[in-house]
């Protein structure tokens, strides 16, 4: 069984902690207890990239192995009876970290607009210059209020996600983390996003 990170960076970190995987076969005694302190944040808690290098970290020193497959997401083959050790030291990991609460709020309209700035100024402009076609953003007011429904305005959506992964597939990038979150990296920098 292979597991999968799903592709880009989200909003809200927690969800990469349920998502990150890893592989070997390792003791499930070998994960350290919640309450050890190991790992644990500092008392404002973590960034989302703190987060996922500590829960990754978390997971090594357990015994697990995290490798990024060809498309750049981390991705573990468990071998028959591994998935509930894994899901243990997953669980074990994850609650001995603590996101900073302003991570996981809902995004208010202010972050919106701050978003959508982004994708107005920075990312879609990037994303033609390498030969990318994004949707034409909505007004601000629409890209605000549908946010959080199905109709939300997607910078990469499907197809530019396939082309993006065929020009993986020709050798013109490593993986499409390199255009989405380095070339044209569609999440505004945090001291932005969460001043």
């Amino acid at each position: 069984m292979s597991l999968h990170l799903p592709p880009g960076r989200t909003a809200v970190p927690i969800m990469v902690a349920l998502c990150l995987v890893g592989c070997a076969s390792p003791d499930a005694g070998d994960v350290p207890p919640a309450d050890s302190g190991q790992g644990v944040a500092e008392e404002e808690g973590l960034t989302p990239e703190e987060f996922d290098s500590a829960n990754r970290a978390c997971l090594e020193e357990a015994g697990w192995t995290l490798s990024r497959d060809e498309y750049g997401q981390l991705s573990v083959d468990l071998q028959a009876g591994q998935a509930e050790d894994y899901e243990r030291a997953a669980n074990q990991c994850a609650a001995q970290l603590q996101v900073d609460a302003k991570y996981l709020e809902p995004l208010d309209d202010g972050q919106r607009e701050v978003i959508y700035v982004h994708y107005e100024e920075n990312v879609i402009p990037c994303l033609e210059s390498l030969g990318y076609a994004p949707a034409a953003l909505p007004s601000l007011e629409v890209f605000v209020s549908t946010m959080d429904s199905e109709d939300a305005y997607q910078v990469i959506s499907p197809q530019v996600y396939r082309d993006i992964a065929e020009d993986v597939a020709a050798g013109r990038w490593e993986t499409p983390d390199d255009v989405i979150r380095g070339q044209c990296d569609v999440v505004p920098p945090d001291n932005t996003l969460q001043p």
